[in-house]
This record gives C-alpha cells, sequence and structure tokens, in this order.
C-alpha cells in the first residue's frame, strides 16, 4: 500500500538513469497508468489527451540518410529530448543494412519507432489488401527495434475505414497537432533566401502556441529542419515549452 501511495503522489517526469540518457518514466495523474519510455513497457488505454499544457513531442517522418540521422540523434540527445521517428520502408530498403543501423541508433536513444508505409502511398485510395501490404513490407523492417505496432497515414490521408483497417491489423494511428510544413519552406532555404531560417524557426514556435503544445511533426528529409535543429529546440523551450515522450500524449500498449 505504501509502495502505490508513493507512485500515485508523483507528477511529471521522473529520470531514470537505468533505461540511458534519455530514458524516462511518466506517471499517470491517477497512478493508474505507469508508462515507461525505453524499456518497451507501457501500459495504457490508448486515450490522447486533450490538454496539452504546454507540453511538446517532436515527431519525425520520412526517414533521413546516415550521416543526417546521427546528427539529429546526436542533437536530442544533447537537449534530452525523446522525439518518435515514422519511417517509410522503402526508403530503409535503400540502405546497404536496410537501416538496422540507424534503427538500433534511435532505439538505443530511448526513441519510438513508428510505420510510415512502404511507399508512402495515400491509404485512402488502397483496398484492405493493399494497406496490409504496405504495413507488413515496412514493418518486417522495423520488428526488430520497436515493441509497439504504431501508423502514421502519409499525408494524414486517413478515414473510418482506413482506421478500422488499422485497428483490425493491430496498429494505433498516431497524427499530429502541430503541422510546421517544413517542406514548403525547403525550396526558399536551398536557395539561400535572406532570413528564411529565422522566419521558418518563428513560424514553428507560432504554430506550436496556438496549439499551446501537442505532437508537433517535422520531417527528416528536409534541410531546414535538421540543419536548425538546436535553434528550434532553444526557441520552443524559451517561449516555456517542456518536451516529453510520445507517451504522454498517447497511451500505447506493448506488442
Amino acid at each position: 500500500m505504501r509502495s502505490l501511495f508513493f507512485l500515485s503522489a508523483l507528477r511529471g517526469l521522473v529520470r531514470d538513469t537505468r533505461l540511458g540518457l534519455l530514458g524516462w518514466f511518466l506517471i499517470a495523474g491517477t497512478g493508474a497508468s505507469l508508462l515507461v519510455l525505453g524499456a518497451g513497457i507501457v501500459g495504457g488505454s490508448g486515450c490522447q489527451r486533450r490538454d496539452f499544457a504546454g507540453k511538446l513531442h517532436l515527431s519525425f517522418d520520412d526517414g533521413a540518410e546516415e550521416a543526417v540521422t546521427i546528427a539529429l540523434l546526436t542533437t536530442l540527445a544533447h537537449y534530452r529530448v525523446s522525439a518518435s521517428f515514422f519511417e517509410v520502408g522503402s526508403h530503409l530498403a535503400q540502405l546497404p543494412d536496410h537501416g538496422r543501423r540507424l534503427l538500433a541508433a534511435k532505439q538505443a536513444g530511448g526513441h519510438v519507432i513508428g510505420n510510415h508505409s512502404f511507399t508512402h502511398a495515400h491509404f485512402s485510395r488502397l483496398s484492405r489488401a493493399q494497406i496490409a501490404w504496405e504495413l507488413h513490407e515496412t514493418e518486417t523492417l522495423l520488428a526488430a527495434f520497436t515493441s509497439f505496432h504504431l501508423i502514421r497515414p502519409p499525408f494524414g490521408d486517413t478515414n473510418a475505414r482506413v482506421r478500422a483497417i488499422f485497428h483490425e491489423l493491430g496498429y494505433v494511428e498516431v497524427t499530429w497537432d502541430v503541422q510546421t510544413a517544413d517542406y514548403s519552406w525547403e525550396a526558399a532555404y536551398k536557395r539561400g533566401e535572406p532570413g528564411i531560417r529565422e522566419r521558418y524557426i518563428q513560424h514553428v514556435v507560432e504554430q506550436a502556441t496556438k496549439k499551446h503544445g501537442g505532437i508537433l511533426l517535422l520531417h527528416d528529409t528536409e534541410r531546414i529542419t535538421t540543419d536548425n535543429l538546436p535553434a528550434i529546440i532553444e526557441a520552443l523551450q524559451q517561449h516555456g515549452f517542456a518536451f516529453v515522450p510520445l507517451t504522454y500524449f498517447l497511451e500505447l500498449k506493448q506488442d
């Protein structure tokens, strides 16, 4: 009884050094769920929080090349930010080891890894069999590096039928709350347009402020995001945002 009382009294995030630099415990306010990121054990109902309360989670789509990924992971470790990465299977398949080294590095950093389809397809246009194939082909590459079946539909293209198929196949759909649309800024950034970096960072802060937090969508294939991630993190922190694991917003069940 004393231990249960102790757990229920905890608030917020508690560092556990046994899980590595980015292993964190999140104790639900009721004490009813123990969410452990980095240990692969997550209990909960799968319900998303409605009150973001200035909490942000960084989430990256698509899957970058090795040098970019290692730089991202180094930055996230430096700022002690736990992120999620949603992988396109065809990108992984092009790497010599099918991305195993990079997936292992993400897992070792305490980050969550999810499925982003194999061909970056519009799921609403696909049959059930085609959706199942997209998920399965990518999942075979991810299986050794995640305990969860998470899916982020490309383009956010989902509907009741697609969500029902996800559920039948045992997947949890993870979308986003804050859209940075970094891809729409990329061309100007590559051209070296004056002030584009500063305007983009301010845009990210403004978008996060509108929702007062939530799951923030970025793309690790866009240089305007990957080159400037330290400045993005610092700007968000200066505006009062705190970074949390995905499990703060979405309680997940271990496979």
